[in-house]
């Protein structure tokens, strides 16, 4: 049983009059997370895309990739990053 429907269940149970203890024991949580549950709104939280360290440096690294197709990305390569960011990050964005 997912996350999702765990929530359903408790606001069903609460609503046919069962208490928090005897929801918590059916669902297998805590009486903490069952009022945790039964305050959860409606839908699906989501969550705000992070901008990426990377952002700032793309039109750098493009340009060096347009000028050097080798591209031979190493740190001593791109001394201007400043190394605010694994090079697994460059990596991934280059191929």
């Amino acid at each position: 049983m997912n996350k999702e429907q765990k929530i359903m269940d408790a606001k069903i149970m609460q609503a046919n009059g069962e208490r928090q203890k005897e929801i918590a024991k059916v669902l297998g949580v805590t009486e903490r997370t069952v009022r945790k549950y039964l305050k959860t709104p409606p839908g699906r939280k989501t969550r705000k895309k992070r901008a990426s360290k990377l952002d700032a440096y793309r039109e750098y690294i493009g340009t060096i990739i347009e000028y050097n197709p080798d591209h031979n990305m190493e740190r001593r390569a791109l001394p201007h990053f400043k190394w605010r960011f694994a090079i697994s990050l460059v990596m991934e964005y280059i191929y």
